[in-house]
């Protein structure tokens, strides 16, 4: 894994991927950072730089994740790798940490300016950590998605727009939400189609019926029971189901000076959930 990390990072340094990732992110605080803190005297850099600035993901997350698999598979040097006496996840493992380590670097340049700013008036470093701690969690999990787009394919760009997409869905999950129908039979219908979904995975991981049966059984009869207990919770379903996929809401909680266990475990868990869908990905690969 070692080798890996290194590998990439000397990857990124060597070409001007780095720099204008770094250079990003720098200038869109420096415009933000300028509007609010220096021409509008506004001390509270947590609250009002770092959310204007999360637009920078939607562009400089793709830069940085479209070549981490999609570069190995046109240079046909993904058979190496997964030829390699070492596991897909530690592969993987190594190239987002060191994606990781190259936005902890723009973090720490990031961290310059609340210091400017702290020599001409009073600063909350308590709602600046918390800010960036959620900044940096927010970041992660994004770059988790785009590591994942592009284990699936093998050309740059289509990783990179297809992340470009997929962030912007994230960021835009609320808006999305307020369109979706508040009755009960959609949210039922949904969790029968997610039921639906498990047994497919069942089935495709244990090529047998049975267990895919009983999965849908047990599935349904949740849901059934569920509904009958309590019928409220269906009401508004969609709208609830969508909103809790909302990344963005949950960094807003950091911003205001909070330190959200729930939103923590959320992002750990989103991390996790989209490196091991890339693991799965290039382990399904290598044995085919």
């Amino acid at each position: 894994m070692k080798a890996i990390y290194k590998k990439e990072m000397q990857g990124y340094f060597t070409s001007m991927i780095a720099y204008l990732f770094m250079a990003g992110f720098v200038l869109l605080v420096g415009i933000y950072f300028t509007v609010y803190c220096v021409v509008n005297s506004v001390a509270d850099f947590a609250g009002y730089v770092l959310p204007s600035t999360c637009i920078g993901f939607i562009l400089l997350v793709p830069i940085i994740t479209m070549r981490l698999w999609s570069e190995e598979k046109k240079q046909k040097t993904d058979q190496l790798l997964l030829t390699a006496p070492i596991s897909v996840t530690k592969i993987v493992l190594g190239k987002y940490l060191a994606v990781v380590t190259l936005y902890v670097i723009t973090i720490g340049l990031m961290l310059l300016f609340p210091f400017m700013l702290h020599f001409y008036g009073d600063v909350t470093w308590a709602t600046v950590f918390t800010g960036f701690l959620g900044y940096f969690l927010l970041g992660c999990s994004l770059m988790a998605v785009g590591l994942f787009i592009s284990s699936l394919t093998e050309n740059q760009i289509v990783s990179a727009v297809v992340s470009i997409v997929v962030i912007l869905v994230f960021f835009f999950m609320n808006n999305l939400a307020d369109n979706f129908p508040g009755r009960a039979r959609y949210s039922i219908a949904l969790c029968v189609l997610i039921v639906g979904v498990i047994m497919a995975v069942f089935y495709f991981s244990t090529k047998r019926i049975l267990p895919s049966v009983v999965a849908g059984i047990i599935g349904v009869g949740a849901i059934a029971g569920t509904y009958f207990v309590k019928p409220a919770i269906f009401e508004n379903g969609l709208s609830k189901f969508v909103n809790w996929f909302s990344v963005l809401d949950r960094f807003y909680n950091f911003t205001d000076g909070l330190l959200d266990v729930s939103s923590i475990v959320y992002y750990l868990s989103f991390i996790g959930v989209f490196l091991f869908l890339t693991i799965y990905t290039i382990e399904k690969k290598r044995w085919n």
